[in-house]
């Protein structure tokens, strides 16, 4: 970023901005429709935090 952007480059980084933007909108949108089916599908959920650094042999 240390170097003067030309018109074209700036206009590709807007494009490559837009096309992140959009993976990400795809990404959230399929975890809220997986969410969505989930609760709607099973009467009760359950969540388990676990420590994944206790469990690797490599772990802490």
């Amino acid at each position: 970023k240390g170097f003067p952007l030309s018109n074209r480059l700036r206009k590709e980084y807007a494009l490559l901005g837009r096309l992140h933007e959009k993976v990400t909108n795809q990404r959230r949108d399929f975890l809220h429709q997986a969410s969505a089916w989930l609760v709607a599908t099973f009467a009760v959920l359950g969540l388990e935090q676990l420590n994944i650094r206790g469990m690797t042999a490599l772990g802490g």
